[in-house]
């Protein structure tokens, strides 16, 4: 019996932007398993989202972590928690958080 412990990449930063940039935000995943997403909380569909394949990024420990950059234009309303989760076998070994301040 193998027992793989994978030690939890977590991002969490602020961004403050105007109106019609981008926000981009980096997830991880393990190759072959899901990310999830969500605004303040509630989760979003993944083919609602603006997602394009990233660099791949190889953590502490040797592992080879995928990346999606979810990237989504700022409204007046965009203000909040953006948030992914990334998971290897039913665990959550990613998340990477963006508080969004929207310039006025």
């Amino acid at each position: 019996l193998s027992l793989y412990v994978i030690g939890k990449k977590e991002e969490e930063y602020e961004e403050s932007l105007s109106v019609g940039e981008d926000l981009e935000i980096i997830c991880y995943t393990i190759e072959g398993n899901d990310i999830t997403y969500s605004v303040n909380s509630a989760p979003v569909e993944a083919s609602d989202q603006s997602l394009t394949d990233g660099d791949d990024y190889t953590n502490e420990q040797g592992i080879v972590m995928k990346t999606k950059i979810w990237t989504t234009t700022v409204t007046e309303s965009s203000n909040g928690e953006y948030s992914c989760q990334g998971y290897f076998g039913g665990q959550e070994i990613a998340r990477t958080t963006v508080t969004v301040s929207v310039l006025v």
